[in-house]
């Protein structure tokens, strides 16, 4: 569930504007005590200035009020592991964008 809104964001907003054959590619490894999640698309990408903004935005600190799609996803694992989850975001114009979600593994109980 908490990749959803990230390939949702990258197929509307990355590959369906772009000409060609649009690929999403994602995996899920755990290295050491972290469980990481990665995502990259070949769609249009961004500018910087946009990828700040969009960082930006992320981290606003408002209530929940009228979140959706990325925000609410990274809202929601801010909420839950606090510090301990880390986001990166990558893009470029034309070649795409990459996203890293990278989360505690928890250890089970004896």
């Amino acid at each position: 569930m908490v990749l959803l809104p990230f390939v949702e964001n990258a197929s509307i907003h990355g590959i369906e504007s772009s000409p060609d054959k649009g690929i999403i590619a994602i995996s899920v490894v755990a290295q050491r005590d972290r469980l990481i999640f990665r995502l990259e698309d070949n769609g249009i990408g961004m500018s910087p200035e946009k990828l700040e903004e969009l960082k930006g935005y992320l981290e606003e600190n408002d209530d929940i009020g009228e979140r959706v799609g990325m925000k609410n996803a990274y809202y929601r694992l801010k909420l839950c592991f606090q510090d301990r989850f880390k986001f990166a975001m990558d893009a470029r114009e034309g070649t795409g964008t990459h996203i890293e979600i990278s989360l505690p593994l928890m250890e089970a109980a004896p």
